[in-house]
């Protein structure tokens, strides 16, 4: 079943799309999806996903050697990826209308930034700003914690990821506690305001803010369908972060699928709503 976003007031804000409720069932029709769409464009793909491939060494350089950094830069890179993946939503959306793909897909990243960059470049800013804080945020956190338990770094503690494991569980279950309560809401807020708008942008000329509001409604609509979508995307995150090489494939399925959970979660321009269509892995 679909969702109608009512008429609009003269003066008011632009009617946000038709939305359809979905069940947990799509997420691994959407994963599926994604898997064929790496598939159909290994080449562009895989190019798109050794990016991040880089990205995640850059990471793992700065952590090593920083226990505070070591938390808030790979949180900080899963706030700021959504904007980052949109080559992967170009590529399957010209998949999607039975274009023909050169080999390397470039052109696809640099079409969908010309045509859309504005757009994409603000809520980037917006994902900038809230990555940023979160790396201080933790830096911060870790720091204190480590002053509060058994010492510190600067007192014999290795740094890097051996030193912020053990200056977490030094310091004690409190400290733990407030940094996932506080990276949970912080996940949560972003994947509602990313679940859809990202996707949504690089299809239609929607303002940025009517792009955000679509999916905070997309969420509202299926907050158990899209939980089971967060938690999928957050555990094969980090399976791709814990073998590296990973990520080249891991990242590459994950922005496919999620032009395809847009798909299913947005009704098309123009037309009136559908009957919520069946998992992907079913067609």
């Amino acid at each position: 079943m679909s969702a109608s976003p009512g008429a609009s007031r003269p003066g008011s804000a632009p009617p946000l799309p038709a939305l359809r409720e979905i069940t947990p069932a799509h997420v691994a029709g959407w994963l599926a999806a994604g898997w064929r769409d790496f598939a159909r464009a290994p080449l562009a793909s895989a190019l798109h996903g050794l990016l991040f491939l880089a990205g995640a060494l850059a990471i793992v350089a700065v952590g090593w050697r920083d226990s505070g950094l070591l938390a808030g830069a790979f949180t900080g890179f899963v706030i700021v990826a959504p904007v980052l993946v949109t080559g992967f939503h170009e590529l399957s959306r010209r998949l999607e209308a039975g274009e023909r793909l050169p080999p390397l897909g470039l052109l696809a990243l640099l079409a969908v930034w010309k045509r859309r960059g504005a757009q994409l470049a603000a809520l980037g800013g917006l994902l900038a700003v809230a990555g940023t804080l979160w790396v201080g945020f933790s830096s911060m956190l870790v720091r204190l914690a480590g002053g509060s338990g058994a010492g510190s770094a600067a007192s014999g503690y290795a740094g890097g990821v051996a030193g912020f494991v053990h200056q977490f569980l030094a310091a004690g279950d409190a400290w733990l506690l407030v940094w996932f309560l506080a990276g949970g809401l912080g996940a949560a807020i972003v994947f509602a305001v990313t679940a859809v708008s990202v996707p949504l942008l690089v299809d239609r000329p929607v303002p940025l803010a009517t792009a955000i509001r679509t999916s905070v409604a997309a969420v509202g609509l299926n907050p158990v369908s899209l939980g089971v979508w967060a938690a999928a995307i957050m555990a094969l995150t980090l399976l791709g972060f814990v073998t590296v090489i990973g990520l080249a494939v891991v990242l590459p399925v994950l922005g496919h699928a999620t032009w395809h959970a847009y798909r299913d979660l947005v009704e098309p321009m123009g037309g009136q709503a559908n009957p919520a269509r069946a998992p992907r892995a079913g067609r």
